[in-house]
């Protein structure tokens, strides 16, 4: 679908507009506005936004019967995963997706849909961080490790401080004990 020139600068203003509101924590405006640019211009690029939106109003516990967030968030991912033809949007669904599963403690399910997802894109970097979650939740340290070392030699320069983070039982429980 093409969008003319006057269309685009209509969907850029909604988009700017949504984000104005989602920085001021109206998540419902935000999230209506979103919406409204995919059912008026077919742009499946606002489906991240959305899941983001529905992350943040769980966590703000706007949605409270927890069946109904896993739901929404589920078949949010599931729409975009169903429409998308394997681009850069598909990677970030499938974060989201892993996201969604270590969340709600779905560990079975993260490790069934991590171990069908490609080398390519286990490479992500935003995927492998949220591996390392699932193997700091599962309390799987060592795989942990190994993961850390992985995000590292991806990422040396960047990320510094990760030279001097290891992992291990004893500083995990440290950690959660700071909380």
């Amino acid at each position: 679908m093409t969008i003319k020139d006057e269309d685009y600068q209509k969907l850029i203003n909604i988009a700017k507009t949504a984000e104005n509101y989602l920085k001021k924590r109206d998540y419902l405006t935000a999230y209506r506005l979103y919406k409204l640019i995919y059912r008026n211009y077919n742009e499946l690029r606002v489906i991240p936004n959305l899941i983001d939106i529905t992350f943040l109003s769980i966590k703000k516990g706007l949605i409270k019967n927890r069946n109904l967030k896993f739901k929404l968030m589920t078949n949010l991912i599931n729409f975009g995963l169903t429409k998308d033809n394997n681009t850069k949007l598909t990677h970030e669904l499938i974060y989201h997706k892993l996201k969604l599963l270590r969340d709600f403690k779905y560990y079975d399910d993260f490790k069934k849909l991590y171990n069908s997802c490609t080398q390519e894109i286990r490479e992500i970097l935003y995927i492998q961080f949220e591996n390392l979650h699932f193997l700091l939740e599962t309390e799987k340290y060592d795989a942990a490790e190994d993961q850390l070392k992985k995000i590292k030699l991806v990422k040396k320069g960047n990320y510094k401080a990760l030279d001097d983070f290891n992992i291990d039982n004893n500083f995990f429980k440290k950690l959660v004990n700071l909380e």
